[in-house]
């Protein structure tokens, strides 16, 4: 018997009493899941143990962030254009 076992890293706050995704997520209303919890670095923001440390981290992104990402990609890209300011033949 195979399983398909999915990963979704999240952030989340813990209130007191339950952890609070600090931003939407998408995972099943009622299903149980299992959540390893690991405290996140305690560096000031824009630090460079804090860049190093979200270097190292996937990034959050929603799938429609990385569509719209994608699509400003191919949208700005240029023609290729292989002539150089070598290939000019000369006389």
């Amino acid at each position: 018997m195979c399983y398909n076992f999915s990963m979704t890293t999240m952030r989340a706050q813990f209130d007191g009493k339950v952890l609070v995704p600090c931003d939407p997520v998408e995972l099943d209303e009622g299903r149980v899941y299992n959540i390893q919890v690991e405290a996140t670095p305690d560096h000031p923001r824009g630090s460079p143990a804090a860049l190093l440390s979200a270097m190292h981290e996937p990034p959050h992104l929603a799938n429609d962030e990385v569509d719209e990402l994608e699509r400003l990609i191919e949208e700005g890209k240029l023609p290729v254009n292989f002539a150089g300011p070598f290939d000019e033949e000369t006389e």
